[in-house]
C-alpha cells in the first residue's frame, strides 16, 4: 500500500500539477479550449474598455444615452430643476437701467448726515443709524464729525471734519449759531412796513379818485371818437365807391389789343371782352372782308392796324351800315400800315371813320 502511495505522489509535477502524459486527452482538449474562450473574452473587454471614454465610436451616442438613462449632450434645465438656484438668484441684487437701486445698496455704502446737538446726543447714535463714512451735524457749533470706526459710542470713532478756508466766521459780529433781527442788519420792523403799507394806500386811493376822473373823460373823448369814426366812414365808403365807379368807367373805354395774325377771306370780329372796345392788328395775305359784330344801343370807337402783305391788296368793312361796305384799296405797298377807325354809334350801327394811310413808321417804333 505505502508503494502506491509513493508512486502516485511522483507523478505530480513542481508546479503541483499532472504532466500532459498522464492526463487524459479529453481533459487536454477542454482545457485548451477554455483557454481559447478566456483569450477572446479578454480581447472582447480590453475592446469596450478602449471605447468607453469615447462616445463618438458608438454608431449612436443619443440612442446610447437614452438607453443608458443619460441626459442629451446639450440640453436645457428649468430655475427651478437646479436645487438652491432659485434662492440664490433671490439674494442678489438687481440692476434698473444697469445701475443698483439705492434700496439694494447696503447702508455702510451711503453717505447719511445726521444732525444732532451735542456730543452727548452724536455719542448717543446707534450702529443702526451711523455707519462709518456718514457724518454728524451738531448745531452746537463745534463743527462737523465724520464716522470712521464701527462703535459711535466711542469718540475716538469721530473725526472732525476741517471747514473749508473761504467759511463764514462770524455773520453781524456774532459767531456760533447766529439768529439775527431786522435791527442787526437794517431792515424794517414789522410796525414799520404796516405803516408804510398804510401810507401807501393812501396815495393809491388818491391816484384812483384821478384815475376815476381821467376815465369819464376819457369816455367823453371816446364818444367823440366814435361819432367821428363814423363819418369818417362813411366818407370812405363814399369814396370807395367813387373810386369803384371810376374804375368801372376805365375799364369799359380801355380798348383790349387783339393780334390776329395773316387773314384773307372773310375774317369776323368779336370783341375781345363784352364791355370793351377792342383794337385788330392783322397782316392781309389776300383781300379781304372784316365783318363787324351788331352791338345794340352802345356807343365805342375800334381800331383796325392793317399791315399789307402783298401789294395792291384791298378789303372792305362790312356789317352795321352797308353805306360803307365799298372796297378799300390798301395805300401802302408790301409792309405798308393803314389804321382804320370803327365807331358803333348805337342804333345807327358801324361807321367808317377817316383811317390813317400809309403810316410812317418813327425811329423806336414797334412795327
Amino acid at each position: 500500500m505505502p508503494n502506491v502511495v509513493q508512486r502516485r505522489v511522483a507523478l505530480l509535477g513542481e508546479d503541483g500539477k499532472f504532466a500532459d502524459s498522464m492526463t487524459p486527452q479529453l481533459v487536454l482538449d477542454i482545457r485548451d479550449q477554455v483557454q481559447q474562450i478566456e483569450v477572446e473574452i479578454d480581447a472582447h473587454l480590453a475592446g469596450m474598455l478602449a471605447k468607453s471614454a469615447n462616445l463618438a465610436d458608438v454608431p449612436s451616442p443619443t440612442a446610447a444615452r437614452q438607453n443608458l438613462g443619460a441626459a442629451a449632450a446639450q440640453h436645457t434645465h428649468q430655475q427651478s430643476d437646479i436645487d438652491g438656484l432659485t434662492d440664490a438668484l433671490a439674494a442678489k441684487a438687481d440692476l434698473v437701467d444697469g445701475f443698483v437701486p439705492t434700496a439694494q445698496i447696503p447702508t455702510r455704502a451711503l453717505v447719511t448726515a445726521v444732525p444732532v446737538g451735542s456730543q452727548a446726543a452724536m455719542l448717543a447714535l446707534t450702529p443702526e443709524q451711523v455707519q462709518p463714512g456718514d457724518i454728524a451735524i451738531r448745531s452746537d457749533g463745534a463743527g462737523t464729525f465724520m464716522l470712521l470706526s464701527p462703535d459711535p459710542s466711542v469718540i475716538g470713532s469721530w473725526t472732525l471734519l476741517a471747514p473749508p478756508t473761504d467759511s463764514v466766521i462770524t455773520v453781524n459780529g456774532q459767531a456760533g449759531a447766529v439768529i439775527l433781527s431786522a435791527a442787526d442788519v437794517g431792515a424794517a420792523t414789522p410796525a414799520q412796513v404796516a405803516s408804510a403799507v398804510s401810507a401807501v394806500e393812501i396815495t393809491a386811493e388818491g391816484y384812483a379818485t384821478q384815475a376815476a376822473g381821467s376815465a369819464t373823460s376819457a369816455a367823453d373823448s371816446a364818444t367823440a371818437a366814435a361819432g367821428s369814426a363814423l363819418t369818417a366812414g362813411q366818407s370812405k365808403t363814399g369814396a370807395e365807391t367813387a373810386k369803384l365807379a371810376a374804375e368801372k368807367a376805365r375799364d369799359e373805354t380801355e380798348q383790349v389789343y387783339v393780334l390776329l395774325g395773316n387773314v384773307s377771306g372773310t375774317k369776323t370780329l368779336t370783341l375781345a371782352e363784352a364791355n370793351k372796345p377792342t383794337g385788330w392788328d392783322a397782316t392781309l395775305t389776300a383781300n379781304t372782308d372784316f365783318v363787324l359784330p351788331s352791338l345794340g344801343n352802345r356807343i365805342l370807337t375800334c381800331s383796325l392796324y392793317l399791315v399789307a402783305g402783298v401789294a395792291g391788296v384791298t378789303y372792305r368793312i362790312l356789317g352795321g351800315n352797308v353805306s360803307y361796305s365799298q372796297v378799300l384799296v390798301h395805300s401802302g405797298a408790301v409792309s405798308g400800315k393803314d389804321l382804320v377807325h370803327l365807331l358803333h354809334y348805337g342804333p345807327r350801327g358801324w361807321i367808317v371813320l377817316s383811317g390813317a394811310a400809309a403810316l410812317g413808321v418813327p425811329a423806336g417804333w414797334v412795327s
